[in-house]
């Protein structure tokens, strides 16, 4: 066979090649899909090509499963060849499986260190590993609930946020005169609360102690 002679398979290849350039993403994976079924012993070093163009193109189509199976057999075809793996990256980071997909990448990075797009599908894939900052601030950290979060029952639907109760302390100051504490809120917030009584020469006088630090959520 001449060098400029190509097998029907190989001839499959570049229609499909041509029609993917042109956005005929369906077409083109029939093309490639011919190319592997007439693909005979003369192709078999071509065949991690087909797999990786129709790859391509199913993901065009976005048909993402098939894409990944021909993905996986491409790397197995051809383990040393860059381009598989970071076809099989894309799949995987499709699919939502980012830790899978950095691997991948990275080993297309080390079988060619100085590709970029590879370089920048690695930072990509590892960026969509890390933890989302949560509304309390830190990575993974449950946002402060309010004081009404805490006191509404487990299980109720949203709804008003109920009304403090009554300070629960009491407040010896406000029992002198009206009998009770008027503030609402939890008893830690009420000034009464952190007041005490101590004896001096003088006589009885309410001297502020330090407040309590806030119960955790």
């Amino acid at each position: 066979m001449g060098g400029s002679e190509r097998t029907p398979a190989q001839s499959a290849k570049d229609l499909g090649s041509e029609l993917y350039a042109n956005g005929d993403y369906a077409a083109a994976e029939n093309a490639f899909t011919e190319a592997l079924s007439l693909a005979t012993q003369v192709d078999r070093s071509e065949l991690h090509i087909f797999h990786s163009n129709r790859c391509a193109a199913r993901m065009q189509l976005a048909n993402v499963d098939g894409a990944l199976q021909d993905a996986k057999k491409c790397t197995e075809l051809a383990p040393r060849w860059a381009k598989g793996w970071s076809r099989l990256g894309a799949c995987q980071a499709q699919k939502g499986r980012y830790s899978a997909a950095e691997a991948s990448f990275r080993t297309a990075l080390s079988l060619d260190p100085g590709n970029e797009t590879y370089r920048a599908q690695l930072s990509n894939a590892r960026a969509q590993m890390r933890p989302p900052e949560s509304p309390g601030g830190g990575r993974g950290e449950p946002p402060r609930r309010s004081w009404a979060d805490r006191a509404r029952p487990t299980g109720l639907p949203p709804g008003p946020s109920p009304e403090p109760p009554p300070c629960s302390a009491g407040g010896r100051a406000s029992r002198a005169t009206s009998g009770g504490c008027s503030q609402r809120g939890p008893p830690w917030q009420c000034s009464s609360w952190r007041m005490k009584s101590t004896t001096a020469s003088s006589g009885s006088e309410l001297r502020p102690t330090p407040s309590l630090p806030p119960i955790p959520p």
